[in-house]
């Protein structure tokens, strides 16, 4: 792995790469589209390449390894700490390839594909139960109104909600 480190600021189509050498001199720029990445990567020589974590960066970091570069991922609280200037995105990218040089900043393992599944079934159960029990306890709001008051609790509506058949005043 050569002493090279490219910072990568990650947009949903349109990508900004800082190279730095070991030293922190900047010695290049690149404005990249999602399709001119792949190519970037694929002709550059191993180096560690940082990303800000968010979104979609693991996916940006199994992309990158699977080229034979070392992707790392740093906490955003570290990017904008060392950003010099305005905020914009080629000073993001220099931000992110200065604090990848560093070796007092921890870096975010990125997750693999099955790891990212399991979060993401994880993710979408605990949103299901939020919804059930937010439309248990509107449903019991809601037939208060009427002045049938159920018990709380998810077991109690549906013990008895499939007994309410007329709603008489």
């Amino acid at each position: 792995m050569n002493s090279l480190t490219i910072g990568l600021d990650t947009a949903k189509s349109v990508f900004h790469a800082v190279e730095k050498n070991s030293r922190g001199r900047v010695l290049s720029k690149a404005k990249l589209t999602r399709a001119k990445l792949f190519t970037y990567f694929a002709n550059k020589p191993p180096c560690t390449v940082a990303l800000e974590a968010c979104g979609a960066s693991h996916y940006w970091c199994r992309v990158i390894s699977a080229y034979g570069h070392k992707a790392v991922m740093i906490a955003p609280q570290y990017v904008a700490s060392h950003r010099k200037g305005n905020k914009n995105d080629f000073n993001d990218a220099s931000a992110i390839a200065d604090v990848a040089q560093r070796d007092d900043i921890r870096t975010v393992p990125y997750k693999s594909i099955e790891q990212q599944d399991i979060q993401l079934l994880h993710r979408v159960r605990e949103r299901l139960v939020r919804q059930r029990t937010a439309l248990g306890n509107q449903s019991r709001g809601l037939l208060s109104e009427y002045g049938i008051v159920l018990r709380q609790g998810l077991a109690h509506v549906r013990k008895e909600l499939p007994f309410i058949r007329h709603l008489k005043g």
